[in-house]
């Protein structure tokens, strides 16, 4: 008797729709189709179609704002070079800076040396900065420092800065693994 009143016609319909449901689910993961070798070929070709007709074009957007100015001249770009001889036994940096007005926005270097290297290099907003390490050398290494500046303002002038603690702690850095 206490079966019968828990048995309401809502209960019954509810686990009946659970059931199928999940039944349903269990029953389509035997199915999934997996490759176009699983489709008859005749079923294949009668689903393509040809293709249709191309939509319209859509409504211009908004005008943005303008843009910076153009490219500069080439014949504007300044190479700017310094040169070291960073003895043995030195962890230093080498920094070529463009002129006043000018903006970096290349740099490039060069070390003649059998045991110094270069660790870091950083291209700030005018200048171009080198870590060279000759800790372990022998002999002096020649090193070059190069910076192509634009007229600053330029469409490709430099806007990353490099400040001089920055440099500090990459060469204090350094030096701290030797």
């Amino acid at each position: 008797m206490r079966f019968k009143s828990l048995c309401s016609p809502a209960l019954v319909l509810s686990v009946a729709a659970l059931v199928v449901a999940l039944g349903g689910t269990a029953l389509a993961g035997g199915y999934i189709i997996t490759s176009t070798k699983q489709i008859r070929p005749s079923v294949r070709k009668a689903l393509k179609g040809n293709r249709g007709p191309r939509g319209f074009d859509g409504a211009d957007g908004v005008a943005g704002a303008p843009g910076p100015p153009g490219p500069v001249n080439i014949s504007a770009m300044t190479r700017v070079e310094q040169d070291a001889s960073i003895p043995p036994g030195v962890v230093t940096h080498v920094s070529a800076t463009c002129p006043s007005g000018m903006g970096a926005v290349h740099g490039d270097w060069s070390i003649i040396s059998a045991t110094a290297y270069g660790f870091f290099e950083l291209t700030g907003p005018n200048n171009y900065s080198l870590g060279v390490d000759n800790f372990n050398g022998s002999d002096s290494a020649d090193v070059s420092a190069i910076v192509w500046c634009v007229p600053t303002g330029s469409a490709v002038a430099g806007s990353r800065a490099s400040t001089t603690s920055r440099i500090d702690r990459l060469i204090a850095a350094e030096r701290s693994r030797h």
